[in-house]
């Protein structure tokens, strides 16, 4: 229910609204590796910590309980393990998110991501809140409830136990899977146009228009449907009977094989239509023979000529084809199979004797049964052409209707029941005198209106006005409408067919009433203080009923529970609604409405306070809230990264100090200031350290920072909170200057630890198949320790051979008994990764603007000289190596591996028009719009972002669309340019001016 404007992770030009859930922080933390992490859980000194540009490919979270935490996870390239449990977990961007723990509740708000249940994993709830996402769950262990409240594709492998699933907008689902145990889904009202397929057992019940096919697996699978009214379209695949309960409680029984369509009555099942049986051509009737002639005995009698056998005349199959609307037919007749495909269908119009095929619609959707079938095609017909549509041997011809502006003859509401408080999207159909649906090619030229003045530069405008009924009672802004009170009302439309005032005209058309519902009763209200941070509480936050005083940002937000099960915020309540305090020397409420949609508070006194939440003044909640006295630090603790620091300025070593204040309630304080001074000298040389100052409650200390020489000192120093000097917290660190002696290190390969770093992603994602991205590098190296201190890093010399027989002093380049340290980095690609026999790729092989060698450090740049990183895998490993001419020695000593991989994007495109105006020739997004619909990972691209078109002319005076260039932006990494090639399954897409 909160809801965020965020821009996608692949396309920044199309904004969706999305849902997210972040609960009340008292404090923050972002992380970016492992060890802030780590740090950010001990001690539950966070409430609200967020992964945000995680340096690694995989996160494992550790088995913990952290009731008070609420996770969030913003890391596109990131796959989490977790195994704890939080408060609530927010995937707001992800790679993958594996969920080994028990009990959370998981929110969705990611476009494009795969979460995973493992078997002995549960979750409380599975939400998934992101609008045109494209979600896959992969489930082996329980889910409760999974719920899909806005526009989804989901694709779902079901091998362990979903018992719930809400549909609460149109959604695509695919469900697979092994598992016998049956899912309960709901389709509720506005998901009509829902499609479920599934092949494990779904019981589905409807509470609006949609598909369900129960496919092989899918047996005991069943429909029930909650309304009249409600069309549902159910296939049984499977190998039993199913069954489909209507509204008024009758039962009917669907055969395997069988498909059931209901209009909302009880109606019987279809059944093929029967072929009419052929007359065959009757056979010709034999020649009789004629009596022989009485001859001689001696001459023997002709033998008579055998009749022919009759050949039967070719009954041809019947068809007859229906226009349905401006991109569709209906075609009956035998020809028609269920299995029937677009392969199958020929459609064409006759220029004299000539048969034109090209630039006539293609098929695009087709919904069969024996005998009948409803063919949509990815573009209008041409008003007032001929076409013949050809089955094998049957063919039907049919004339494309007119449809203009003014052939539409009547207008359909499909909205027609709305509640009081809620804004409504009035979604209309168009009609010619015969009922043939005008919406597809009609409604690109309607612009909708609330004006009744001029409108200069409209070639056409719809009027919607409130005739009669709640008419004062009702806003109507463009295709929206909300309504304050209950009643019923009758709009008409105006179609206006001429920008000219002097030869307009209009054509009024009445529209059916819309009834408007009063809300249900109220069951429980839910109340919080939230910071005023843009996001709207859930029902699932954790309630804080206190402020204090001299805090800024406090917002009050509630969630009204009706009867039903709906929840509203108070901006979606409506203008009857207010929020006021019973005491305003303790508590004011502003006039105006928080960021986050909630009402600004303003503490004024210490005390108890009642807030009333009010419907047209009358009272519907009474909400106590405590006003205490301003926060004091009462107690400070802290914690360090590590207790060692080497002050050796070639190493550049820091550690990392992070205090948390707690105040008299014992509650964590935000940013409350803290100081850190030093208490006393180094315990063996006197010495100072300069500390710096904290932010956000963190201090890094640099070697260099430190001006004691030595070995074992120790630093004494204060933490200090300034809300209250009293609180305070000692540290102590020992200090020294080691220098790296590589003279121990060929003595000893293990006098230091060893461990290969990679600082950066260890996954790189070049993302995008075209266009020019970020080109941050990744970079490697060894780093040596001796007893905590970090004493130095490098990479070493780089070698294009694994060490062996032959390495030798000279192969090296050195002198024989040489100690040093060398790396190989070898590289598999993304098919051979991981394959028996697969032998890596040597490194020299590779383009070496991309891979950066050096001894002190390897660097993997995404993108040089407009060339990509392969993709792959890479394995750097380092070598501690003493050189002869006979036999070397080598010792393995760390390893690190750079994923390189590509996010490729998925273009498809519809032709929706064939012709546009002269005028039109250098207004690219105008031409798009007439005539493309474009998609980007099934996201539709805005004709705003279309920069230009390429088409050339060809013999017949059409013109070939050859491809689009568009300017978009990705969130990463900025502006790119891609230019779309418009030709798809060996087709062109033509137009004409």
């Amino acid at each position: 229910m909160k809801k965020l404007t965020r821009i996608i992770a692949v396309l920044m030009v199309l904004v969706m609204t999305a849902s997210v859930s972040p609960a009340f922080a008292a404090s923050s933390k972002t992380v970016k590796t492992q060890k802030e992490l780590t740090e950010a859980l001990s001690g539950g000194k966070y409430t609200k910590i967020t992964i945000e540009k995680y340096e690694a490919a995989t996160l494992a979270i550790p088995a913990g309980s952290y009731p008070k935490v609420s996770l969030y996870v913003k890391s596109p390239n990131l796959t989490v393990e977790n195994e704890a449990a939080f408060k609530k977990i927010t995937i707001k961007d992800a790679d993958k998110y594996i969920e080994k723990a028990k009990g959370n509740n998981i929110t969705v708000v990611d476009s494009q991501v795969r979460i995973e249940l493992t078997k002995d994993a549960s979750v409380k709830s599975l939400t998934l809140n992101k609008k045109s996402a494209s979600v896959t769950v992969t489930n082996a262990g329980t889910i409760p409830k999974l719920r899909l409240r806005s526009q989804t594709t989901a694709d779902i492998q079901q091998n362990g136990t979903i018992k719930k699933l809400y549909v609460d907008q149109i959604s695509g689902i695919n469900i697979e899977g092994n598992s016998s145990s049956k899912i309960s889904a709901y389709v509720h009202k506005k998901a009509g146009g829902t499609r479920i397929i599934s092949t494990v057992p779904v019981k589905c019940v409807l509470e609006d228009d949609a598909t369900f096919i129960a496919e092989a697996g899918a047996e005991g699978s069943s429909l029930t449907l909650k309304a009249a009214g409600v069309v549902a379209v159910f296939t049984n695949s499977t190998s039993k009977k199913a069954t489909v309960k209507e509204a008024d409680g009758s039962k009917r029984t669907i055969e395997p094989g069988k498909k059931y369509v209901t209009s909302g009555e009880l109606t019987p099942e279809p059944t093929a239509a029967a072929a009419p049986t052929s007359t065959p051509t009757p056979a010709p009737t034999a020649t009789p023979v004629p009596t022989a002639t009485p001859a001689p005995t001696a001459t023997p009698l002709p033998t008579a000529t055998p009749a022919p056998t009759a050949t039967p005349t070719p009954v041809p199959l019947s068809l007859t084809a229906t226009q349905i609307s401006t991109e569709e037919i209906q075609v009956v007749g035998t020809a028609v199979k269920e299995d029937i495909k677009a392969a199958d269908i020929s459609l064409y119009y006759m220029n004299g004797t000539t048969k034109i095929t090209s630039g006539v619609p293609r098929v695009n959707k087709i919904t069969a049964e024996a005998g009948k079938a409803n063919i949509t095609f990815y573009s209008s017909f041409i008003a007032g052409k001929e076409y013949t549509v050809q089955i094998g041997n049957s063919a039907s011809t049919f004339a494309a209707v007119s449809d203009t502006l003014a052939d539409v003859a009547s207008i359909s509401l499909e909205t027609t029941t709305v509640n009081i408080g809620e804004t409504v999207k009035l979604d209309f159909r168009y009609y010619d005198v015969n009922g043939v649906d005008l919406t597809p090619k009609v409604g690109m030229q309607i612009n909708f209106s609330n004006y009744k003045n001029d409108m200069p530069g409209c070639m056409s405008i719809i009027q919607q006005n409130i005739q009669s009924g709640v008419v004062n009672k009702a806003s109507l802004m463009n295709d929206q409408i909300t309504f304050y009170d209950e009643g019923t009302a009758q709009l008409v439309c105006t179609l206006v067919l001429s920008r000219d005032t002097a030869t307009r005209t209009n054509k009024e058309i009445v529209i059916s009433p819309l009834v408007v519902g009063a809300l249900p009763e109220i069951s429980k209200v839910l109340y919080t203080i939230t910071k005023d941070d843009g996001a709207y509480m859930t029902a699932a936050d954790e309630l804080k009923q206190t402020i204090e005083m001299g805090d800024s940002a406090n917002c009050f937000e509630a969630i009204i529970q009706y009867t039903d099960g709906t929840q509203k915020t108070l901006p979606e309540l409506g203008l009857d609604y207010t929020v006021e305090s019973q005491n305003v020397k303790r508590v004011t409420v502003g006039s105006g409405q928080a960021v986050s949609g909630g009402k600004v508070l303003v503490a004024t006194g210490v005390g108890t306070v009642n807030l009333i939440i009010k419907r047209k003044n009358v009272v519907i909640e009474t909400c106590p809230i405590e006003v205490r006295a301003a926060r004091k630090a009462q107690n400070v603790t802290v914690t360090m990264n590590k207790n060692y620091l080497n002050t050796n300025p070639s190493v550049g070593d820091s550690l990392e100090l992070t205090a948390m204040v707690i105040d008299q309630y014992g509650e964590i304080m935000e940013n409350p200031g803290l100081t850190i001074t030093q208490t006393a000298p180094s315990t063996q040389t006197t010495g100072t350290a300069s500390f710096g100052s904290f932010i956000d409650g963190k201090l890094t200390v640099y070697g260099s920072n430190i001006s004691i020489v030595g070995t074992g000192n120790q630093i004494s120093a204060r933490i200090t909170s300034t809300s209250n000097t009293a609180a305070y917290f000692d540290i102590a660190f020992y200090v020294k200057n080691i220098s790296f002696d590589e003279t121990k290190l060929a003595a000893n390969p293990n006098y230091y630890q060893k461990t290969a770093r990679v600082e950066g992603n260890a996954s790189i994602d070049t993302l995008l198949s075209v266009g020019t991205q970020k080109n941050d590098p990744t970079n490697v190296y060894l780093e040596y320790l001796q007893d905590g201190f970090r004493v130095y890093t490098t990479a070493g010399k780089p070698m294009d051979f694994t060490p062996g027989a032959q390495t030798t002093a000279s192969s090296l380049g050195v002198a024989a008994g040489t100690t040093g340290i060398y790396y190989t980095i070898t590289y598999n690609s993304i098919y051979s990764y991981g394959v028996a026999g697969q032998a890596a790729t040597p490194i020299s092989t590779l383009q070496k603007e991309h891979v950066i060698l050096t001894d002190k450090m390897i660097s993997f740049i995404p993108f040089a000289s407009q060339s990509k990183l392969n993709q792959g895998y890479y394995r750097i490993d380092f070598y501690q190596i003493t050189a002869y001419e006979a036999t070397s020695t080598y010792t393995l000593i760390g390893s690190a591996t750079v994923s390189v991989h590509e996010s490729e994007p998925r273009f498809t495109y519809q032709m929706v028009g064939s012709e546009v105006s002269v005028g039109l020739a250098s207004n690219y997004a105008a031409m798009a719009s007439a005539l493309l619909k474009m998609y980007w990972n099934d996201v539709l691209i805005p004709s705003e972002c279309v920069e230009y078109l390429t088409y050339s002319s060809d013999v017949s005076g059409q013109n070939v669309l050859t491809g689009v260039g568009l300017k978009l932006q990705n969130s990463v990494y900025g502006e790119f340019k891609p230019l779309l090639p418009m030709v798809i399954n060996s087709e062109v897409f033509k137009f004409k001016y």
